[in-house]
């Protein structure tokens, strides 16, 4: 039933759970393996829970999360991946007193409502999804500043892809930092992005979800 409801409504939230980290593994299984995003400074590199704790409280001595402030930007998870991940899943366990949201923009309509014009500029083509960064904007080990978009490293896919389960085109952007569309000059690429993510953030494709404790929400990631 909740991986149907997924399907059909993209993000859903369910109040009033209290789960502990074997049951929140448990509840991944449901749909797939899970997956380590990261390491978070709060569990450790020994930990054997696959989870992150996301905070943007950031005291001096340590941070309180390995993602922060710098998430808050219009993104589809691990885009820069090969393969990124299906199914998200976040659980309030605790939240700051002012409360807290997050957005998400179905890509379904995005796509559906694109103009003739922009859905013709990139019908076969392919984005590239820098990797040089984090979702804080910092440099990942490894990985050299990227000044030109056209030179960046990571995964390339299609900017439009077509959901496995739902068989529908969805508009396929991850994020707008240093990334290229594939055979355009750079000027033209930044050009038609910029265009692409005004439409795909328009507040009728949107919902804004304000958390309370116990709020468990899991969101299709493909759309």
């Amino acid at each position: 039933m909740l991986q149907q409801a997924v399907a059909e409504h993209l993000a859903v939230m369910v109040r009033g759970q209290a789960l502990s980290d074997a049951q929140l593994l448990a509840l991944g299984r449901v749909f797939g393996t899970p997956e380590a995003q990261g390491v978070s400074v709060l569990a450790g590199p020994s930990a054997s829970v696959a989870r992150q704790v996301v905070s943007s409280l950031a005291p001096q001595t340590r941070p309180t999360g390995s993602l922060g402030g710098g998430t808050a930007i219009w993104q589809s998870d691990l885009a820069y991946r090969l393969r990124p991940c299906s199914i998200a899943i976040l659980h309030a366990r605790s939240l700051p007193a002012g409360g807290g949201s997050v957005c998400f923009a179905n890509q379904y309509l995005a796509y559906d409502t694109l103009p003739d014009d922009l859905r013709a500029s990139i019908a076969g083509r392919m984005l590239l999804h820098d990797e040089s960064l984090d979702n804080e904007g910092r440099l990942r080990e490894g990985c050299a500043p990227v000044t030109d978009p056209r030179q960046a490293g990571g995964a390339q896919h299609r900017m439009v892809r077509t959901h496995p389960q739902t068989g529908r085109k969805a508009l396929y952007l991850g994020r707008r930092r240093n990334a290229y569309v594939i055979g355009l000059a750079l000027e033209d690429s930044e050009t038609l992005l910029d265009r692409l993510w005004a439409h795909a953030t328009q507040p009728k494709y949107a919902w804004t979800h304000q958390w309370k404790i116990g709020d468990l929400l899991l969101w299709d990631n493909r759309c």
